[in-house]
């Protein structure tokens, strides 16, 4: 807020999701939309309350004008971090974005804030990669989003027909060994569901005998 203003109205620490409270030192107007702590650590006036709405403000953290991100799916709230950048030699910075389930902890949730990293919420206690993708859009401006998880976040986005196009690279190389990982892998807490097609669109031969296969998805969703 631009500046403080004058006021003899009671001040509190307590405070419930949709209160909506005025902070003189700052001056700032508080939104609370999450209940992680028993009380806040400042005296507030209370201004008022919201019955609706607040919880989409729980839905959505952080910041729309990065050139680069890195998107982590993390549902269970796992992910340790110092800071809301991520470098890695020879690559420019990005910011971090993680995408949550509303059952993620409020903690955790927190504690990203804390650390500067973005996230956003795609299901309830399950990933909605349509509605990640959608919010990625949205909130990030990202419409292009390359899926480079293991065989079950590749199979997730697939399965709920988030994916439009499959990049595949061979190397001829073979090692038999049984433990190899896949490109797709179904969880088995994961519903049964119908095989997906592809059509090939493109072969690309590559430095070392290696080929690219690129394929679009023929029952998309």
């Amino acid at each position: 807020m631009p500046g403080s203003f004058s006021s003899v109205e009671a001040t509190t620490r307590e405070y419930e999701i949709g209160d909506f409270d005025y902070w003189n030192a700052g001056p700032d107007l508080a939104i609370f939309y999450d209940d992680i702590y028993e009380q806040i650590i400042v005296e507030v006036i209370p201004l008022g309350h919201a019955e609706t709405g607040a919880e989409t403000m729980a839905n959505e953290s952080g910041k729309s004008n990065a050139p680069l991100y890195y998107v982590f799916i993390d549902t269970q709230g796992e992910i340790g971090w110092e800071s809301g950048t991520f470098r890695k030699a020879g690559r420019p910075d990005a910011h971090v974005i993680e995408v949550l389930t509303e059952h993620t902890a409020p903690a955790y949730r927190a504690y990203l804030r804390k650390c500067g990293v973005s996230y956003i919420l795609a299901g309830s206690e399950v990933l909605d990669s349509n509605l990640a993708a959608k919010k990625l859009y949205q909130l990030f401006g990202i419409d292009i989003l390359l899926i480079c998880g293991g065989g079950t976040i590749n199979w997730t986005f697939l399965q709920q027909g988030a994916v439009d196009e499959l990049s595949l690279l061979i190397a001829p190389i073979a090692d038999g060994n049984p433990d190899s990982v896949t490109v797709f892998e179904k969880l088995d807490s994961m519903p049964e569901c119908m095989p997906v097609e592809f059509q090939l669109k493109n072969i690309e031969k590559l430095k070392g005998n290696g080929v690219r296969l690129v394929y679009t998805v023929n029952n998309k969703g």
